[in-house]
């Protein structure tokens, strides 16, 4: 069964190799720490998979990602607001021009009789004004609940695949918000 996985994960990165890597003109930069801090000094910070110059000249995050299935207008507007906080959180090294996924489909094709065995999808998209500030709000009122020791609770959406996760079980514990420290 390893030896499965072992072969899987070398098709998934062969595709890649043959698929993405030459549409990158250059790697700027890879595992980059994007940080943005507020008024009170409080940090949001993550790492930016890679910092690319695109085959046709753009300058465009991107963060990769392995999916059981193509993605959906819904899953980008899920997953986008953490690029943003990348992209802003590095808006003072590289001129971002787009931001995006590589999103790599785990299900292997049998054959390749209709493209490559592994899919791999490329999104490229603009962050708009709007979008950033709609998701630093967010951010703020995440730090405010934080301050304040309450987190809003998205159950019974809120699941995983081992269970409920912590905002699901403060829920009900008293009025869909998790007091934190006990």
């Amino acid at each position: 069964p390893v030896d499965i996985w072992i072969a899987k994960g070398d098709m998934i990165l062969e595709q890649y190799a043959e698929q993405i890597m030459p549409k990158i003109k250059n790697v700027l930069g890879s595992q980059l720490k994007a940080s943005i801090k507020n008024e009170m000094g409080e940090e949001i910070y993550g790492y930016a998979d890679m910092v690319v110059e695109w085959e046709d000249g753009r300058t465009i995050l991107f963060d990769n990602k392995t999916s059981s299935k193509l993605w959906t207008d819904e899953k980008l507007e899920e997953e986008l607001p953490k690029n943003v906080i990348y992209e802003v959180g590095l808006e003072d090294k590289f001129n971002i021009d787009a931001n995006g996924f590589i999103v790599q489909l785990k299900n292997i094709r049998k054959t390749t009789r209709n493209g490559p065995r592994v899919q791999i999808q490329e999104i490229i998209t603009k962050v708009n004004d709007e979008l950033i500030d709609k998701t630093l709000d967010e951010y703020e009122k995440v730090l405010q609940n934080i301050r304040m020791g309450k987190f809003e609770s998205k159950a019974p959406d809120c699941h995983r695949f081992y269970g409920p996760c912590l905002c699901s079980i403060g829920a009900h514990e008293g009025g869909g918000y998790a007091k934190s420290g006990g």
